[in-house]
């Protein structure tokens, strides 16, 4: 994990100093190295703020992530981060937690986003999709990884991210497989990672290929790739 996959010196040096507090396992990542110029579609649990961070640290690929447009925006990201993170955090007064959300965690956030050159994603917002895929496609012409989180946390018990396993998926994503081919000719892969808290682990399945003669394509891939995801959060 000493390969560094990022342009920025300070998020490089900061991943590394995490790595060193917070070690994980990476299991898997031989087995799904792109082809030359292939662009692959990494597709991970959320976990509460927990995948993304798992994620940036331990992927040893450069990828670009789709984050929701709520995360690129100062007002809307100090909401979304207390709403999403903090108010699980019953230990912590509110007063201070709100505190340190909007004066260190939405700087910070604002910061790696930018770095990572995030793609923002608009729920909801048709001319706003269309951008998001719009430039995720360039990017994947460009030969650049896009990592994206599709679980819909209203489907799960509390309507919040599951800290284990996987929610059911939004399925929209997947029209990044017919974009691509219609745009390339080529089948997008789609790789499935699980970031497991309880065994510091960051797990990689087994792809799933976009199939362009297919009938149902977006409940075949987000069937196999959440079976695939569960199966890793189950296995010993």
């Amino acid at each position: 994990m000493d390969k560094q996959y990022w342009t920025s010196k300070p998020l490089n040096a900061l991943i590394r100093l995490l790595r060193f507090v917070y070690p994980h396992r990476v299991l898997g990542a031989d087995t799904v190295q792109p082809g030359d110029g292939e662009a692959l579609v990494f597709i991970c649990n959320h976990g509460e703020i927990y995948g993304p961070v798992a994620t940036v640290l331990y992927v040893p690929f450069s990828f670009r992530p789709w984050v929701t447009c709520e995360m690129t925006d100062g007002e809307m990201m100090s909401r979304y981060i207390y709403e999403n993170n903090i108010t699980r955090m019953k230990w912590l007064p509110n007063g201070l937690g709100k505190w340190l959300v909007d004066h260190i965690a939405v700087p910070f956030v604002t910061w790696v986003m930018r770095t990572l050159r995030a793609i923002p994603v608009y729920h909801g917002d048709t001319r706003g999709l269309m951008r998001t895929f719009r430039e995720t496609i360039r990017a994947m012409e460009n030969g650049e990884h896009i990592l994206l989180f599709p679980e819909n946390s209203a489907t799960s018990e509390t309507g919040k991210f599951v800290r284990e396993g996987a929610s059911e998926f939004f399925t929209g994503f997947v029209a990044i497989g017919s974009l691509y081919y219609n745009r390339t000719g080529k089948c997008a892969r789609f790789v499935p990672v699980y970031a497991d808290r309880k065994r510091r682990l960051v797990q990689f399945g087994h792809s799933a290929v976009y199939d362009p003669e297919g009938i149902d394509e977006k409940t075949r891939l987000c069937t196999e790739l959440r079976a695939e995801m569960l199966r890793m959060a189950n296995q010993v």
